[in-house]
């Protein structure tokens, strides 16, 4: 999973003043945590980061992800699902969403949200593959789109 939501480091909150400098603070904390393998602090940080930002969609990806790096696929689902929530054109969050539901023995939900992540950006590769790779596992391409069949 990427380590930043949409590929970026961003300041994009929703708050402003010191209020979105702390919270990105946090979220930065939480990032070199991650770079460093201290996932349960990266866990707190991205915790602060949202708790004084509701609505820090890049914040809360992160958080997702690292519960998804400790084996907490419920949680990090959850989470993921809160970036929808926030940003409902995050393609990376229904790739790692359809991602966390294939370990949850979800599979057609996953395709569901590859599918999304597909539809939102027809070139995200991340979730071409993985989709691609599901597909093959489960008998070949003919759950993958026209667009994408070629891939295959």
């Amino acid at each position: 999973m990427p380590s930043a939501h949409s590929g970026k480091l961003s300041m994009k909150t929703q708050t402003t003043g010191p209020a979105r400098e702390d919270a990105y603070a946090y979220y930065s904390l939480g990032n070199a945590f991650t770079a460093y393998g201290k996932i349960e602090k990266a866990i707190v940080a991205y915790r602060k980061a949202v708790a004084i930002d509701a609505k820090y969609s890049n914040a809360y990806y992160n958080l997702g992800a690292a519960l998804a790096l400790q084996g907490k696929t419920e949680d990090a689902t959850a989470i993921f699902e809160k970036v929808i929530a926030i940003d409902p054109k995050a393609a990376d969050a229904y790739n790692s969403l359809g991602l966390a539901r294939v370990n949850q023995g979800k599979t057609e939900d996953a395709i569901a949200n590859y599918q999304k992540a597909l539809t939102i950006n027809p070139k995200y590769a991340e979730a071409i593959i993985t989709w691609g790779l599901l597909s093959r596992h489960r008998g070949g391409p003919r759950s993958l789109s026209p667009s994408t069949r070629k891939l295959s």
